[in-house]
């Protein structure tokens, strides 16, 4: 890890003694504490949230390309075994 790196990140404060895991502390901040993980590192996890979202969309359209384009054209029919079996 560079000194960069390193002087950059903040650290992460200890949870507080008697807080129940299951029930929010009594200073709940939701806004805040979703601001400190989109800031976190110069918006690292924001940047990752977008790759992602973009590999998810590049990876679908792709597969439908390879597909030929035809996932509406598929049909459900029963196949030989499926249509002589009865229970």
């Amino acid at each position: 890890m560079s000194r960069t790196a390193r002087t950059r990140r903040r650290a992460v404060p200890p949870p507080r003694p008697g807080t129940n895991g299951l029930l929010p502390a009594d200073d709940f901040a939701l806004v805040g504490n979703v601001r400190a993980v989109l800031t976190w590192d110069h918006g690292i996890f924001a940047d990752w949230m977008v790759h992602s979202l973009l590999y998810a969309v590049v990876g679908a359209a792709a597969a439908t390309l390879l597909s030929g384009g035809r996932v509406t054209s598929w049909r459900n029919t029963p196949s030989e075994a499926e249509e002589s079996y009865s229970p």
